[in-house]
């Protein structure tokens, strides 16, 4: 689908936005930076990693994807109802 979000680039981005980089989250997450690389190159991820990143960002990003999700649902219910 071509509005889906991609988690791994979403949260890629809010870091550069907040003056982190992914080693930065990787090390106060205890995790390999490799790894952490490769989990951000997916477009899904793992609550429990969305969890600990949020736990460590003290930013609560799942209120901006679930707004952007009820943007492509209403989008989506236009234009069922116009055709």
């Amino acid at each position: 689908m071509k509005n889906d979000i991609h988690i791994g680039n979403f949260i890629k981005q809010k870091l550069v936005e907040m003056g982190h980089s992914v080693s930065w989250l990787a090390k106060q997450m205890n995790y390999d930076r490799g790894n952490l690389h490769k989990m951000l190159e997916n477009k899904d991820m793992n609550t429990h990693i969305i969890r600990r990143i949020l736990y460590v960002l003290k930013y609560n990003f799942v209120k901006e994807i679930s707004q952007h999700a009820d943007e492509i649902l209403a989008e989506r219910d236009v234009k069922v109802t116009t055709k």
